[in-house]
């Protein structure tokens, strides 16, 4: 019996980790990640439509520009916030509209985005952009 007592006989239990669970687990995940990865990575074909003669080109974007100084220029025109409003609601209602791009200062205020953000929400306007600065 000597052989299989441990020098520490006297002192107690051995606290330890058994990490034969946590490497039994570690082993089935990483199999199950080889298995799932190779389906993930697998693409469909897509036939690419051919494409379209008669469809008109798009229109050029509407450039807003808000100034730090609290000034709208809608394509280079100043405008004020009901000539804004005006703008936005005509651009809404046309068959195809254009994007707006709006250009921010870099020093003006978020304020005045959100506010034209909201301006156009609320006429309907889909198509935005907000372009960085350079």
């Amino acid at each position: 019996m000597a052989a299989f007592t441990s020098a520490r006989a006297g002192h107690g239990l051995d606290a330890g980790m058994n990490i034969t669970p946590l490497v039994d687990v570690m082993l089935v995940l990483l199999v199950i990640f080889m298995l799932a990865t190779p389906a993930a990575v697998q693409r469909l074909a897509v036939a690419n439509a051919p494409p379209c003669t008669a469809c008109p080109p798009p229109a050029p974007p509407v450039r807003l520009a808000i100034k730090r100084t609290g000034e709208f220029y809608w394509d280079g025109a100043a405008a004020n916030r009901h000539d804004l409003r005006r703008h936005l609601a005509a651009l809404a209602r046309t068959p195809q509209p254009a994007m707006l791009e709006i250009h921010l200062e870099p020093s003006a205020r978020y304020s005045l985005l959100t506010d034209v953000l909201a301006d156009a929400h609320n006429a309907e306007v889909r198509q935005i952009s907000v372009a960085t600065a350079r």
